[in-house]
C-alpha cells in the first residue's frame, strides 16, 4: 500500500533499491507530522522525544514503533523513515523476504492442526492503551485469544468469571495492581495453573523478587521481546 502527501516525493536509497530481493514491500505516509533530522536515527527508540523551535517536549513516541521494528525484523525484514522535515510528512517502508512456498523447508510450514493446538486465552493487563493493542496484534496474529483490560480492577473481575491459560499484567496498573491481582490469582483453587507474567518498566532485582513472591512466573521488562514473549507462551498449559 502507498499514501502519499502532496509536494512530499521520497527517492529510494541504496538499502532500499538492494531490497529487490524482498518480496513484499509497504509503504505508509503520514502527513503534516514530519521528522527532524536529528530525530529520524532515533524514531524507533522507545519513548524518544522531539523538541519544538523553543526546546519544548513535544511529548514521546510511546512503545508503537519499537513493537514494529522488532516484530519487522523477527519476520527477517527491516523499516526504514524518511522526512523532508518537520511540517511535511514522513514516510515508512516495510520490507519483507521472499518466500517460496513451493520450496519451503516442511519444518518452517505450521499445520492447521498444530495452529489450533497451540491456541490459549491470554489476557493482557496495561494501562498503555497502545502498548496492549500492540501486545494484542501481536499475539492474535499468532493464533492466540485474546482479551484486553486497562486497570486492574477490570482484570481481577476478568479473572474471577472466566479461565485463561496465559495472563500478561502490568505491574503498575490503575486501582488495584498487577502484583495484587496476581496473589489473588493464586489464592484461588485452580484445575489448571495459569502462566503468568509480568510485563513492565520495573527492572530493579527488587522488583523481580516482588512479582516472584507475588506468583509471577516470569518478570519482563518493557519493551518486550516478541520472540523471547512467543518461546514462553509455548510453556503454558494447552486449554
Amino acid at each position: 500500500m502507498r499514501h502519499k502527501q502532496k509536494g512530499v516525493a521520497r527517492q529510494p536509497d541504496a538499502r532500499a533499491r538492494s531490497a529487490e530481493k524482498m518480496s513484499s514491500r509497504a509503504f505508509a505516509s503520514i502527513a503534516r507530522l514530519g521528522t527532524s533530522a536529528d530525530m529520524l536515527g532515533r524514531v524507533f527508540d522507545l519513548f524518544a522525544q522531539g523538541q519544538d523551535a523553543r526546546g519544548r517536549s513535544k511529548g514521546g513516541l510511546g512503545v508503537g514503533l519499537t513493537l514494529v521494528k522488532r516484530l519487522v525484523e523477527m519476520h527477517g525484514g527491516y523499516v526504514q523513515v524518511s522526512s523532508p522535515g518537520e511540517g511535511h510528512g514522513s514516510e515508512f517502508v516495510l520490507a519483507f523476504p521472499r518466500i517460496d512456498a513451493a520450496t519451503a523447508p516442511e519444518h518452517g510450514r505450521i499445520s492447521a492442526t498444530t495452529l489450533r493446538a497451540a491456541r490459549r486465552r491470554v489476557l493482557i493487563a496495561d494501562d498503555n492503551v497502545d502498548a496492549a493493542q500492540g501486545l494484542r496484534h501481536f499475539l492474535e496474529s499468532r493464533n492466540q485469544e485474546v482479551e484486553v483490560v486497562h486497570d486492574g480492577d477490570a482484570a481481577e473481575r476478568t479473572l474471577s468469571h472466566a479461565d485463561f491459560e496465559v495472563i500478561l499484567l502490568d505491574i503498575s496498573l490503575p486501582g488495584m495492581d498487577g502484583l495484587e491481582v496476581a496473589r489473588r490469582v493464586r489464592a484461588r483453587a485452580a484445575a489448571r495453573r495459569p502462566l503468568m507474567v509480568a510485563i513492565t518498566g520495573l527492572g530493579r532485582d527488587e522488583d523481580r523478587q516482588r512479582s516472584i513472591a507475588a506468583g509471577f512466573d516470569h518478570h519482563l521488562v518493557k519493551p518486550i521481546d516478541p520472540a523471547g514473549l512467543a518461546a514462553l507462551l509455548e510453556t503454558a498449559p494447552s486449554p
